[in-house]
């Protein structure tokens, strides 16, 4: 009497798409997302706290990841299986080199989770190309953040989108009209990351040291 012979292994899903998108591509993108769209900031909280992109689609959501480094991503992951479930995903960060690490971060991720990302978009160049090309035109809200001691770059930004951490007025400066070597950037006395916090909310507290 013969044995049935086992069944053959599943096939392996078929590879999620990587794409770069120019920021004219991007730009189109933002403005007529495809349908089952997120866009995806991967920067850290201190950097998308003061400026993120925004779709003209009510339906596409700006996901901020909020880590406190870079490093936090894969626990970032963990928690946006049902965000990312048959999802394709726009993501940038400052330049487009974080979003090489990320973007394979995240495919490996989905793979290994059976999350169903459908496909993975850069933006080429980061969010500095996009306002080089699009100044105060475009999609962008806020202040770019840049890591030396201007804090953003004043050139260019659209509003105030950040909030002081105490009272939530709007509010985008880090260190309050006072150059970083003065040693003045409001920051976490725990962890140090940079905190804002308003002229009227610092004042009898000690938000930076």
């Amino acid at each position: 009497r013969g044995e049935t012979p086992p069944s053959p292994p599943p096939p392996p899903p078929p590879p999620i798409p990587n794409n770069h998108h120019t920021p004219a591509e991007w730009h189109s993108y933002l403005l007529s997302p495809p349908p089952n769209t997120i866009i995806l900031d991967t920067r850290n909280c201190y950097e998308s706290s003061i400026g993120y992109f925004t779709s003209a689609s009510s339906f596409t959501p700006t996901i901020l990841a909020n880590t406190r480094k870079f490093s936090d991503l894969k626990e970032f992951w963990d928690g946006m299986k049902d965000q990312v479930k048959n999802k394709n995903v726009l993501m940038y960060c400052t330049g487009g080199v974080r979003c090489e690490v990320a973007s394979k971060s995240l495919i490996d991720w989905s793979n290994s989770n059976s999350a169903g990302v459908r496909s993975v978009g850069q933006l080429k160049g980061g969010i500095c190309r996009y306002l080089e090309e699009f100044k105060n035109e475009g999609l962008y809200r806020g202040k770019n953040f840049v890591f030396d001691p201007r804090r953003f770059d004043p050139e260019v930004g659209v509003g105030v989108v950040g909030r002081c951490a105490v009272c939530s007025v709007p509010w985008d400066d880090y260190d309050n009209g006072c150059g970083s070597k003065e040693g003045v950037e409001g920051r976490c006395f725990r962890c140090r990351v940079l905190v804002l916090c308003c002229h009227g909310c610092r004042e009898g507290r000690k938000v930076f040291g």
